[in-house]
């Protein structure tokens, strides 16, 4: 399982709102998955960004890796 990595321009995540954010989501060795959110600091080439919402979710419970809905 591969870390997901990703800039939003505005993140949704447990019904909590993020603006320019970083996601970085990751299973751990059990293989459940962690989601991190944190500000913006500096650009990293390597990393996709979207320029509108990002939405997480776990639809099928957090053994399997999150849903990334990108929104406008």
């Amino acid at each position: 399982m591969n870390t997901i990595r990703m800039l939003g321009r505005r993140v949704e995540y447990l019904g909590k709102i993020y603006p320019l954010s970083l996601i970085e989501a990751m299973p751990d060795a059990d293989g459940i998955w962690h989601v991190a959110i944190t500000p913006f600091e500096r650009e990293t080439a390597s990393t996709p960004y979207h320029g509108g919402t990002v939405r997480i979710s776990f639809p099928n419970g957090h053994s399997n890796s999150p849903e990334l809905k990108l929104l406008p």
